[in-house]
């Protein structure tokens, strides 16, 4: 009986990892070697695959769940923040009218400043969030 189990598996296996390769190969099709922008969109399409599968498991307990996803989601949420580019636009958003060529008066060079140091602290604060819960949380990923 064990070696219909063993097979079954395995003929099961193969067939996830049909699916997983074909999965996979649209989210590598677009990748490049050249931008930091690649690498979180696959460390995103990862997260998101591991979201969905612990959402649906059923082999810890509910807690242990619970908190795997939602250490996963605050990563999500971060990284599509970082991705979008969302503290750029709010700080571009922010910037002062300006003519390219022409210097800031000192009213816009204070709101420049302003702006550039709202959007270095928002960043920081976006990529610390991200990388510290994937520091403090990655080994707990598992079943």
């Amino acid at each position: 009986m064990k070696i219909f189990y063993s097979i079954k598996r395995r003929i099961k296996r193969f067939f996830y990892n049909i699916s997983n390769i074909a999965n996979w190969s649209k989210v590598l099709w677009n990748e490049q070697d050249w931008d930091y922008g690649f690498l979180l969109d696959i460390i995103q399409y990862k997260l998101k695959k591991m979201e969905k599968y612990f959402s649906t498991a059923d082999i810890c307990t509910s807690e242990t769940y619970d908190e795997i996803l939602d250490s996963l989601r605050i990563c999500i949420k971060s990284l599509e923040k970082i991705i979008n580019e969302d503290s750029f636009n709010e700080f571009h958003n922010n910037l002062p009218d300006h003519t390219y060529g022409k210097k800031y008066n000192e009213v816009e060079r204070k709101l420049f400043t302003e702006a550039v140091d709202n959007y270095t602290k928002k960043e920081k604060e976006l990529n610390d969030e991200f990388f510290d819960t994937m520091k403090e949380n990655y080994r707990k990923w598992w079943d």
